[in-house]
């Protein structure tokens, strides 16, 4: 599968208190983000969020992006998670089956984001993309 990168920007981040459980803090975020490179285009996230009392913490999330890959225009949803303790940190993903629409119809894969040094955010995306008739 070939990968793919793109740097994105969150334009927005809405984070909403849910409670807690256990001690735990509970959130929801609604972000809007635009991203460029080889994934140009704009995505709508929720995301649901966990915060420990000792700072450790964990999220899950959908992306709606709607972007050109390699010249096709379409739409997918992308879901990723995440987990950060004092023994580091990890981030996956995956396009959702058969969520795909318009050229991008079709497409399959999993990735992760990456946030450098300078707060730079990228989604890095290893893919296919069956054509569907």
């Amino acid at each position: 599968m070939p990968r793919i990168a793109a740097v994105f920007v969150n334009d927005t981040y809405d984070e909403r208190d849910e409670g807690s459980f256990e001690g735990n803090a509970l959130g929801r975020v609604h972000i809007t983000r635009t991203f460029t490179g080889e994934i140009a285009g704009s995505a709508v996230a929720e995301l649901l969020t966990v915060r420990a009392s000792d700072g450790s913490a964990a999220y899950v999330a959908f992306d709606r992006i709607t972007a050109t890959i390699d010249g096709k225009p379409g739409a997918f949803v992308f879901q990723h998670w995440g987990t950060i303790s004092a023994a580091g940190g990890s981030v996956a993903g995956a396009v959702v089956p058969s969520s795909g629409s318009g050229e991008l119809a079709g497409i399959e894969g999993e990735g992760t984001i990456r946030v450098d040094e300078q707060g730079t955010h990228t989604l890095e995306l290893d893919y296919r993309l069956e054509h569907v008739s």
